[in-house]
């Protein structure tokens, strides 16, 4: 295998006359690689030392520079070279890991390296699905992620997969399960006793129930879950985050939320009548109204809140409301949470939604009336005790 030795890459740096910066978290003083490739049945391999790149695609070596600190897309298809235990980012990749895991996790680094050091990333629901793509994402750029969920011994094992597979060891998981408030108040106690800091929190937990099942406080377990927990918990955690200021929000919604063009009051939790997708989607239109919301009430805090749809994902939600819909991996819907949660590029943003995309977007016009977003809010507060 084809690779530049430590000695070489100094003398490299020595001819381009300058030292460049490492990238958060990268010490200059080892060589860090990342797989080789078959690309057109040629062998060429990536070495990459705090921001310089050295190449090799047959008997061709270059280096390149990088002005800032964000690790370039090589294109390319191919079988991964077994038995590879390279770094980049300063943190442990297993060798045994797939060829596709590489590929989308370990190279492709380019978008959202942390604007922040070290970020403290709290992401709920993190133990399947879009939730537990994002903390792998966050992990493998070198966050400190806080992975939740409600079955403690499924955090424990995510917790094992995700050190294992990314290499960092800065991850720790918290459980609570969402039907019940005092569960989210204690998972807020939790944090903010534990870390002195909470730069992301990701509201990402959600549930579909087919039935209408009410939770022991006499709450519809959807909207109890999916827009009662989130409110409560990121209230009880906005201390923390105007403390670690600036710090940043984002809550996962749907374009499902464009089924409704108006709210029932007296039918808000399924009191008169019940359909699943119904329930789901008022619970995303009181997603996005809380946060045009909170952006308005917590502005100049230093604190954003956006909104995203992630896109049609292939999680256990998706299955439930459309069997027969073949959605995206995961990690297509993880890459917006995650940009939302570290880009520079949105640094600042707030009361904005995502629409399965990088630049904001519009929801629907029954999320921007005053009228319903007040409204919803109070309720809200209400009914978790906050008013």
């Amino acid at each position: 295998m084809p690779y530049f030795e430590e000695t070489q890459a100094g003398e490299l740096r020595q001819a381009f006359g300058k030292i460049v910066h490492p990238w958060p978290g990268v010490t200059s003083k080892k060589m860090f690689g990342a797989p080789s490739f078959a690309a057109n049945g040629t062998l060429f391999a990536v070495i990459v030392t705090g921001g310089l790149i050295l190449t090799r695609l047959g008997d061709e070596e270059k280096a390149t520079l990088l002005e800032d600190p964000a690790v370039e897309y090589f294109t390319g298809h191919g079988r991964v070279i077994r038995n590879l235990s390279k770094q980049v980012t300063g943190r442990r990749h297993s060798s045994n890991a797939s060829p596709r895991y590489l590929w989308e996790n370990f190279i492709n680094l380019r978008e959202d390296q942390p604007s922040m050091a070290t970020p403290v990333i709290l992401v709920t629901g993190s133990t399947d699905g879009i939730g537990k793509a994002a903390a792998r994402a966050l992990a493998l750029r070198g966050a400190t992620v806080i992975i939740h969920g409600r079955d403690e011994e499924k955090c424990r094992k995510v917790l094992r997969d995700l050190k294992e597979s990314t290499g960092n060891t800065d991850l720790s998981f918290l459980s609570a399960d969402f039907i019940e408030q005092q569960n989210v108040r204690r998972l807020a106690e939790e944090v903010a006793s534990r870390y002195e800091r909470l730069d992301v929190l990701i509201n990402n937990a959600g549930t579909c129930e087919t039935t209408r099942k009410l939770t022991p406080e006499g709450h519809e377990t959807t909207f109890q879950v999916n827009y009662l927990a989130p409110f409560l918990l990121t209230r009880l955690l906005l201390p923390l985050l105007e403390k670690s200021a600036p710090s940043r929000i984002v809550n996962v919604s749907s374009i499902a939320h464009n089924f409704h063009n108006h709210i029932d009051w007296e039918n808000l939790q399924g009191e008169k009548s019940f359909t699943l997708y119904g329930s789901y989607a008022l619970s995303k239109v009181a997603n996005i109204t809380f946060t045009y919301t909170l952006a308005e009430r917590i502005a100049g805090s230093g604190v954003t809140v956006t909104c995203v749809h992630p896109g049609v994902i292939a999680t256990r939600l998706l299955n439930t409301l459309f069997p027969s819909i073949i959605g995206m991996p995961p990690s297509e819907g993880a890459k917006y949470l995650v940009y939302l949660a570290l880009s520079p590029e949105v640094e600042g943003i707030s009361g904005q939604y995502f629409n399965f995309a990088e630049k904001p977007g519009r929801s629907s016009v029954l999320t921007y009336d005053p009228v319903v977003q007040e409204r919803l809010w109070r309720v809200a507060e209400e009914l978790t005790g906050l008013s």
